[in-house]
């Protein structure tokens, strides 16, 4: 624990002395307040996770009902979803998909539906099970089209270079005010409940 901590500290200096420090407090903001990112959750909560995460990726299936277990024992979590498709074209449309299911209020609708399902995903299926969740599936298919969202996953996969990140899912865990990241955990992969409680606790001190 006390090398981790030591680690931290040296690497915070380090962006101190290059004059790299400002640029992190940009990246926290983008992490946890993103204009546009689907939240569901407690939207006032005083924690925040953010989750990094593709369709595609059986991690992040595996992961889901473990997610939602902690949105319903933790009232006070707020959970940001950054759509991350880097598995090819389908993950990228099931991307689009959602954060255009987010304009109509149906993000955890579609979210479920994806999740959930037992069969591959296609562009088929996609917009069967948008139809489904009770999406109006002309309007949505309009929505994927628009600029903003191209330019919402474009943010997405850059943040996550500035980052890092290596794979999906990804997680980050801080106080929702945070604006550096000092203070801000990172859980890679699959883990347990447990484990993510943990974090979700020591966020929250």
């Amino acid at each position: 624990m006390l090398r981790k901590y030591m680690l931290r500290v040296l690497f915070l200096i380090s962006l101190f002395s290059f004059g790299i420090l400002p640029a992190y407090a940009e990246i926290t903001t983008q992490l946890f307040r993103q204009t546009g990112d689907p939240v569901i959750g407690n939207k006032s909560g005083s924690i925040t996770m953010v989750e990094f995460f593709d369709y595609q990726c059986s991690h992040c299936v595996e992961m889901y009902p473990v997610v939602e277990s902690a949105i319903k024992d933790n009232p006070d979590l707020r959970v940001v979803y950054k759509l991350l498709p880097v598995r090819g074209p389908v993950s990228e449309l099931a991307a689009k998909a959602v954060l255009a299911a987010n304009k109509q209020g149906k993000f955890r609708a579609l979210n479920h539906a994806l999740m959930s399902t037992s069969q591959p995903l296609s562009e088929n299926l996609i917009y069967s099970l948008a139809r489904s969740s009770g999406l109006n599936v002309d309007k949505l298919k309009k929505d994927m089209k628009s600029k903003n969202i191209e330019n919402q996953i474009q943010i997405n996969m850059q943040l996550a270079k500035n980052l890092g990140i290596q794979g999906t899912p990804t997680f980050y865990l801080a106080k929702t005010n945070a604006n550096n990241m000092s203070n801000v955990s990172t859980i890679l992969g699959q883990v347990s409940q447990r484990e993510l409680q943990n974090s979700i606790n020591a966020a929250g001190q």
